[in-house]
């Protein structure tokens, strides 16, 4: 492999690490959300929605 090789896999590499990460840090935090709300239920009277807006930008920020 040459050098140039080697940065190219570096570089794509690490843009899938962190497009995985994203997305299973995304689906955990939002169960994680929706179980801490669902714990607190009986004490605090707080609606609990998915924001669609924020899904969208996560989506288009790449």
């Amino acid at each position: 492999m040459t050098q140039r090789n080697v940065k190219k896999m570096i570089l794509l590499e690490g843009v899938f690490y962190g497009l995985y990460a994203a997305v299973y840090g995304s689906i955990l935090g939002t169960v994680l959300s929706y179980g801490i709300h669902r714990l607190f239920k009986g004490a605090v009277d707080v609606g609990w929605t998915i924001l669609g807006a924020a899904l969208f930008l996560l989506v288009q920020v790449p």
